[in-house]
């Protein structure tokens, strides 16, 4: 359940970055490409923490992590 949470979070990240970004009036490429990825790794945590929810036998571990 934290992955997934986390990668909500994580994804709204570029979101954010463009909402700042358009409201000072300039869109920095490289800090934007950075959101980006930031916002594609919490997909990727929410991805598997779903599929950690779904299908627990797919994942090893404790499915509480």
């Amino acid at each position: 359940m934290r992955k997934v949470v986390t990668g909500i979070g994580l994804m709204c990240a570029p979101v954010i970055a463009w909402v700042f970004f358009r409201h000072i009036g300039i869109i920095s490429l490289k800090l934007m490409a950075i959101a980006v990825m930031i916002g594609l790794w919490g997909c990727w945590q929410a991805l598997t923490g779903t599929v950690t929810l779904l299908a627990p036998k797919m994942e090893s571990g404790d499915v509480a992590e």
